[in-house]
């Protein structure tokens, strides 16, 4: 576990970077003087070093989350390994720059007392740190579309270019109509070169333009694919860590005049309900994850669709409509989500109450068994008086009998 855990890193960069890297290096070794001669030969350069600058800075960004994401994870493992005492400590490990730093310091805060809250909070925080993450990368995927635009942009400039040349052309060879034919023929196929240059400037921009826009999107694929695991896991730790702390926390107390043996009765009665929690949230775990897949799912969905609309705006029409069937099922999740967390509250709510009927059960067991202990003490005292007025009588009947001469029994 642990092997494939070092060599996933290495993985989510081969993918990531082998799209562009293998492009460049490619296209520089086998097509190099091609791709400069074409630069050369467009009367709109700037156009092609715009494309291929942007494509640079998106790809950097998406890089940089790549790279933040597996300092995450690194976070996450540790964090994993270990044990609640240490958390405090280890929050200083954890990089400023983290969407989840917030998590982190509240997993580590460990004077907690209504852990319902506190698990809502973190849930949250959880929630904003993935959204944080999905911002940084929307940059990155909004430049994905815009290089298709900018390949579109440079198609069209160099269209109205040799649209121009060709007017001009057309212009000279109408005012020249008297002139040697042959020499007319030679002056149009020269002044020809320049529509077909810019002409050439339009396809150049549209192919670099599709070229970059597809590489982007490969290497977005395989950042969104590690953000989603990395993200996964950074969620099953901290609530693992949460639950782990929580439980070390419920410690029941024991009560003054409390015998070992009941001590440990209601300690175990606090094990076994702790036990049936543990079960419930596993069970709440399992019943949750087909929910997560259809996120998953219905996330990898809404991309694909939203691409789909940025590039073929012929299907806006069908795009609305497959929106709107969208935002319905990811209503009908978000309220699925919320039953199931407000019965895992419902039951955690019980499982509380529970532990303090315990608690109060205990304690009405000690004042029964104190009353009972004073009432016993009462009615010895009760006996002890009553013989001790039998002596008094009796030492009195003794005397008046010995008083009147009479003999008295012992």
């Amino acid at each position: 576990m642990q092997l494939r855990h070092r060599f996933t890193p290495a993985r989510d960069w081969i993918l990531a970077a082998c799209p562009v890297l293998l492009t460049t290096a490619g296209g520089a070794l086998f097509f190099g003087r091609a791709i400069v001669d074409s630069i050369q030969s467009t009367p709109h350069p700037a156009l092609v070093y715009v494309i291929f600058g942007t494509l640079l800075i998106a790809v950097l960004g998406a890089w940089a989350v790549l790279f933040q994401l597996h300092r995450d994870e690194r976070s996450a493992q540790a964090w994993d390994r270990l044990d609640t005492p240490a958390f405090e400590s280890a929050l200083r490990a954890v990089h400023r720059g983290s969407p989840f730093l917030d998590a982190y310091a509240l997993v580590a805060k460990r004077d907690r007392r209504s852990s319902d809250d506190d698990r809502r909070e973190l849930e949250r925080r959880l929630h904003a740190g993935e959204r944080t993450y999905g911002e940084r990368l929307a940059f990155p995927g909004f430049i994905a579309g815009a290089l298709v635009g900018l390949g579109l942009v440079g198609t069209f400039i160099g269209l109205l270019g040799a649209l121009n040349e060709l007017a001009q052309l057309f212009t000279g060879m109408t005012a020249g109509s008297g002139s040697d034919p042959a020499a007319m023929l030679g002056g149009m196929m020269v002044k020809l070169q320049a529509p077909m240059k810019s002409m050439g400037t339009a396809f150049i921009a549209s192919l670099y333009g599709l070229l970059g826009s597809l590489l982007l999107g490969l290497t977005l694929v395989a950042v969104q694919k590690t953000r989603h695991r990395v993200a996964g896991q950074i969620h099953d730790v901290l609530i693992d860590a949460f639950d782990r702390d929580a439980r070390g926390a419920l410690a029941l107390p024991r009560l003054p005049g409390e015998s070992e043996a009941e001590h440990a009765r209601w300690q175990a009665v606090l094990g076994g309900i702790e036990l049936l929690r543990d079960a419930q949230a596993r069970a709440l775990d399992e019943a949750l994850a087909p929910i997560a897949q259809v996120e998953s799912s219905i996330a990898r969905l809404a991309a694909i669709v939203a691409a789909a609309l940025d590039r073929a705006p012929v299907f806006l029409d069908q795009g609305a409509q497959l929106r709107e069937l969208m935002a319905r099922l990811c209503s009908l999740q978000e309220s699925g989500s919320r039953e199931l967390v407000h019965a895992l509250q419902s039951q955690q709510q019980a499982s509380q109450r529970l532990v303090e009927l315990g608690v109060l059960s205990q304690e009405a067991d000690q004042a029964a068994a104190a009353r009972r202990d004073h009432r016993d003490a009462a009615l010895q005292q009760s006996l002890q008086d009553c013989r001790d007025a039998f002596d008094d009588i009796s030492g009195r009947l003794r005397t008046v009998l010995l008083d009147a001469g009479l003999p008295a029994r012992a």
